[in-house]
Order: C-alpha cells, then sequence, then structure tokens
C-alpha cells in the first residue's frame, strides 16, 4: 500500500488479501486470464473485497489491494503459453484496472450516470466526457 495504515485496518486488508488471493488463483484455474477477460476476474475480486472489508473510506486502499493481488495472481498462479501474453495481461491490469474499478463503484453508487452518458454519445459526446 502507499501509506502508512493503522494496525487494526492492515489486520483487516491482510486477511482481505489472504480471502482475494484464495479467490482469484481459483477462478485462474478454471478460466485462464488474458487481456479480454481480465476484467471478469477484477469483479470477481472487487465483490470479494467489498464482502471481506466494508468500510467505506477504505476504497483507495481495497482497490490498491485488488489490483496488487491480481498483479501476484498473474506472476505466480496464472499459466501462460507465451511471455507476452502474460505481459498483455500485467499491461491491462496496470493501465486499465484502477480506472475499471473506478467506473464500476461510480455506477453502484450512482455517481457515474451511465444512462447520461450513453445518451449524450448518442448527441455525438464521448461516453466519458464531462457533461
Amino acid at each position: 500500500m502507499s501509506t502508512t495504515i493503522p494496525k487494526e485496518i492492515q489486520i483487516r486488508l491482510d486477511k482481505a488479501s489472504k480471502r482475494l488471493y484464495k479467490a482469484g488463483t481459483n477462478w485462474v484455474r478454471v478460466t485462464p486470464p488474458n487481456p479480454s477477460n481480465i476484467v471478469f476476474l477484477t469483479i470477481h475480486l472487487v465483490k470479494e473485497v467489498q464482502l471481506a472489508i466494508r468500510d467505506k473510506h477504505l476504497g483507495q486502499y481495497k482497490k490498491e489491494l485488488v489490483v496488487k493481488i491480481l498483479i501476484e495472481i498473474v506472476n505466480k498462479e496464472a499459466k501462460f503459453e507465451e511471455e507476452l501474453q502474460k505481459e498483455a495481461v500485467l499491461f491491462v491490469i496496470e493501465e486499465t484496472v484502477p480506472s475499471t474499478i473506478d467506473m464500476m463503484i461510480g455506477i453502484a453508487t450512482g455517481e457515474f450516470d451511465l444512462f447520461k452518458k450513453f445518451k449524450n454519445m448518442r448527441k455525438g459526446c464521448g461516453l466519458l466526457c464531462g457533461c
């Protein structure tokens, strides 16, 4: 994690980390990760971390934990035919997963109005514009 965390919160994050790692490992045994399906594993781990840590003010830590666990699972547990496949998955995790998590949480909490974004997109605006 990027900052110093109180010990009681770190203990909860450590327990959640083990839970996430197990859930992710089970997932990759059935569905080997690739750049197209890594978002589904991300969604699975976000659900798990939300169940494990209910504190709303720990969102940034939970997001960092999910990304860290994804990278660890890809590096240690996932099997790839070529190193380039692994690099592609890691690239997607590092470059898109954090913003994907933010968008998922925003949609779930109503902060990101998906209907409004699609409506504006039909008018010619981009999906992620501020209108």
